[in-house]
């Protein structure tokens, strides 16, 4: 089993992209996304539109982020997200990525958490 999931984890470094699980605010539906590993992210970030669909809260909080269209000031959600069956919880920025590839992009820190809790079942 844990040769399976460390397998699991070096395919998604490969390809880049992981399916991840999006839970709505209440655990009462869900949808699955490809979202884009980004080890150059410090931290996640998942469309607005899905954000508000599945009732995500705002955390209170906003962060200044830098990216390839200079700075802005974005919101904090707590993100419900499941990974082949492991449940986690992430706090992600909320941005307009409707023109992107990719609803979600997958921070360092968060790929971490994941391929950690994967490596130790």
């Amino acid at each position: 089993m844990k040769s399976m999931l460390r397998r699991l984890v070096v395919d998604y470094i490969k390809d880049g992209v992981m399916p991840i699980t999006l839970w709505s605010d209440r655990g009462s539906w869900q949808v699955t996304v490809d979202a884009k590993i980004d080890t150059g992210a410090d931290r996640s970030s998942l469309d607005i539109l899905l954000i508000n669909a599945l009732g995500y809260h705002h955390t209170g909080d906003r962060i200044r982020v830098r990216n390839a269209n200079g700075v802005e000031h974005r919101d904090l959600f707590n993100v419900a997200i499941d990974v082949e069956g492991f449940p986690h919880e992430v706090i992600a920025t909320g941005a307009d990525r409707g023109s992107m590839k990719y609803p979600m992009i997958i921070g360092r820190k968060d790929f971490l958490d994941i391929c950690e809790i994967e490596e130790e079942e």
